[in-house]
């Protein structure tokens, strides 16, 4: 991998990690979960979300994030979310794993 293409990858995770953290507006609780501060999918202040979301009953903890990560429309079918997931699960592990440290 040249060094161009090694720094348009970096840029494109830290934009991607940027996004999400502000997206997702998690914290790190005491017990090791990943979680939102209202805790369900769907349920942010001033953001829209699609009626999938909002009907969905998860919990964002560090499984469903994982989950939800590396699949999207799969996880909460009929969501309008663009994004369409992270391509392999070590990126999602790698993702959950900023977020906690971003949070702690």
């Amino acid at each position: 991998m040249t060094k161009e293409k090694r720094r348009l990858k970096e840029k494109r995770k830290r934009r991607l990690k940027q996004s999400w953290t502000r997206i997702l507006k998690i914290e790190f609780s005491p017990n090791s979960n990943v979680k939102r501060k209202n805790s369900h999918c769907g349920t942010n202040a001033g953001y829209s979300y699609s009626a999938a979301n909002k009907n969905m009953a998860v919990m964002w903890e560090e499984k469903t994030l994982y989950d939800y990560l590396l699949n999207p429309k799969k996880y909460i079918p009929g969501t309008k979310m663009v994004f369409p997931g992270l391509k392999k699960p070590h990126e999602s592990a790698d993702l959950i794993a900023y977020l906690k440290s971003a949070t702690a």
